[in-house]
């Protein structure tokens, strides 16, 4: 019977340190601050009613998820509702807190593609030259949007660099650096907007349309070398 015990027990810790890599790999060197813990899986079942998510990992765990409205929710090409997510459905969920409790920052359909992400970019520009100092809060929400949206497709090239080996696996993270400082260049320049004033409004907003349209060159230019 101690020898029963003692099994149980051990695969109980197993299937724990199962569960903590699948929600830990953005704790990974040079991963942001903000994507503590990603559960990356399948749906395999959706409860709207409830507001809950459930993922299997690629290691079998299953992963119950809460989203509320603070979730961000995002398929193929733009926001969605959490009815449209279907069991099968690949998924990135990004937890928010760091307190074990799991609820969604973001759940994103995979994967998300290139030219989704540079639709929004353009799209978010032209329209942030229309906002005026008086409508900083929607400007902020606006570019913010750009920025998440930057974030899950640096994470799917990660994926895909991780997948290479040797001097290709060297090369694709080096891109990716060059790519997170780029998009870091973003977040800095958009922080500065909440100290804009009514004078210093043109100059801030220039600074981060300038900042945005780097880093899309720079992701052009990152996505192509992972489509070679």
């Amino acid at each position: 019977m101690r020898r029963i015990a003692c099994l149980s027990a051990l695969a109980a810790l197993a299937l724990a340190a199962v569960a903590r890599a699948d929600v830990a790999r953005a704790d990974e060197p040079g991963r942001p601050a903000d994507n503590a813990r990603v559960v990356r899986g399948t749906v395999t079942s959706v409860s709207p009613n409830e507001g809950k998510l459930t993922v299997k990992t690629r290691r079998g765990q299953e992963v119950v998820v809460q989203v509320d409205d603070r979730t961000r929710l995002r398929g193929r090409g733009g926001a969605v509702k959490l009815n449209q997510f279907k069991e099968g459905d690949p998924v990135r969920v990004r937890l928010r807190g760091r307190d074990g409790a799991r609820h969604a920052a973001a759940v994103v359909r995979l994967p998300v593609q290139a030219e989704d992400v540079r639709r929004e970019v353009r799209e978010a520009l032209q329209a942030a030259k229309r906002y005026t100092f008086r409508q900083k809060d929607e400007y902020q929400r606006k570019l913010q949007d750009v920025l998440n949206d930057m974030d899950e497709r640096i994470d799917d090239l990660q994926e895909q660099a991780e997948t290479a080996t040797g001097q290709a696996r060297k090369d694709a993270e080096a891109k990716l650096r060059e790519l997170r400082a780029k998009r870091g260049v973003v977040r800095d320049r958009l922080d500065k907007v909440s100290a804009a004033t009514a004078d210093t409004w043109d100059r801030v907003t220039g600074a981060v349309s300038d900042a945005v349209q780097d880093f899309q060159k720079m992701f052009d230019d990152v996505s192509s070398h992972f489509n070679r």
